[in-house]
């Protein structure tokens, strides 16, 4: 197997941006469910992924299309009760 190239005299050290203990002491399982989840979020009709500069930094945002749906059908029902009304009363 192949080895990296080492690195130029003048580069950074890499270390860690984030602690790695709490990662590595998760289970493959429960990360591999997780990642399960996003995926599913992610190819719902009401889900957008917005992609950052990397995508270890990709946000999932949940829209609130459902909620929105369920307010228009409230209103809508809001309405025939007000109609019905209005032609029991005459």
């Amino acid at each position: 197997m192949a080895l990296p190239h080492p690195p130029p005299p003048n580069a950074l050290p890499e270390v860690p941006v984030k602690p790695l203990g709490p990662i590595l002491s998760r289970s493959m399982v429960d990360i591999r469910m997780d990642i399960a989840e996003l995926h599913s979020k992610g190819s719902r009709a009401n889900s957008v992924i917005e992609l950052t500069s990397t995508p270890s930094d990709a946000i999932l945002i949940r829209t609130n299309q459902i909620d929105e749906e369920l307010k228009f059908i409230d209103e809508a029902v809001e309405e025939e009760e007000e109609e019905t009304a209005d032609i029991f009363e005459n």
